[in-house]
C-alpha cells in the first residue's frame, strides 16, 4: 500500500494523504483512527528530534498530542523515556503502563515493573506484574506468569514465588497454551533460585540435575532400534569428513 510504503521511506505527510484515499474508499474507523494518531506523533516527533531542543518544551508538546490522542503509544513511551531522564521514575513508569495497555504489549509491563524495582517500588511492581498475567493472551500469559515469579523472587516474596511456580502447569492447561522448551526452561531456573533463596539446597540440587537432564534429551541423545537392540546414538558434535 502507498501509504505504508510513504511511512516507511519517511515521508509521514504523504502517508497521511494516501490515508484520507484509504478512508474514502472505506477503511474503518477504528483502524483509521490508530493510522492517523501513529503518523501525526510521527510528524511531531520529527519536529521535536532537534538535540538542543529544550526538554520541557518537549514534555509540554508531548503532553499536549496526550490529550488529544490519550492512546498514542509513540507519544507514551517517548513521554515516559523523559520522565525517566528527568530521575521521575515513577511518571515514568505509569507511562508505561498506559502504553502496556494501549499496545496490548508484555514488554512494555516488564518495563514499567522494572522502573517501580529500581525505584524501591515493591508493591506498584507487583501490581502492574499481576495486571499483565490478566490482560495478556496465549504464549504472552506465560510470559506474563514467569515474569510475575521473578518480580515475587526479586522482593523475596519466596512464598508466592513458589505458589505460582507450582501452578504454573494449570495455568497453562486452563488457558490452552503449549509450554514450550524455552518457557519450560526458565520455570525450572526458577524453581531452582527459589529453593536456593529458601535454603533448601537439596531441593535446588533435584532441580538443576533434572533442568541438565532435560537439556541432555532435547540435544544430545536419539534411541534406535538395531535388530530389536536399543542402541544409544550420540549426536553431541557434528561429524567432519576429511578432504
Amino acid at each position: 500500500m502507498a501509504r505504508n510504503l510513504s511511512e516507511e521511506l519517511g515521508r509521514p505527510n504523504d502517508a497521511l494523504e494516501y490515508q484520507k484515499q484509504a478512508e474514502q474508499l472505506g477503511e474503518s474507523e477504528e483502524n483509521s483512527k490508530k493510522v492517523r494518531e501513529r503518523l501525526h506523533y510521527i510528524i511531531l516527533a520529527e519536529e521535536l528530534a532537534d538535540e538542543n531542543a529544550d526538554p520541557r518544551r518537549k514534555k509540554k508538546q508531548m503532553e499536549a498530542f496526550l490529550r488529544r490522542h490519550p492512546e498514542s503509544v509513540g507519544a507514551l513511551t517517548d513521554l515516559a523515556a523523559l520522565y525517566h531522564e528527568q530521575g521521575d521514575i515513577d511518571k515514568a513508569a505509569e507511562l508505561l503502563v498506559r502504553a502496556a495497555h494501549s499496545a496490548d504489549n508484555l514488554e512494555y509491563w516488564k518495563d514499567a515493573v522494572r522502573l517501580w524495582l529500581k525505584n524501591d517500588m515493591a508493591d506498584n511492581a507487583i501490581a502492574a506484574a499481576r495486571t499483565a498475567t490478566r490482560k495478556t493472551r496465549g504464549q504472552e500469559r506465560l510470559r506474563a506468569e514467569l515474569e510475575l515469579i521473578k518480580v515475587y523472587l526479586v522482593v523475596n516474596n519466596l512464598e508466592n514465588a513458589m505458589e505460582h511456580i507450582n501452578g504454573f502447569a494449570q495455568v497453562a492447561r486452563k488457558h490452552e497454551v503449549e509450554l514450550t522448551p524455552q518457557i519450560t526452561q526458565m520455570l525450572y531456573i526458577l524453581k531452582g533460585l527459589c529453593h536456593n533463596q529458601k535454603g533448601e539446597s537439596r531441593d535446588a540440587a533435584q532441580v538443576w540435575k533434572e533442568l541438565a537432564g532435560l537439556d541432555l534429551n532435547e540435544h544430545a541423545i536419539t534411541i534406535a532400534q538395531t535388530n530389536g537392540t536399543p542402541k544409544r546414538i550420540e549426536a553431541l558434535a557434528p561429524q567432519y569428513s576429511t578432504p
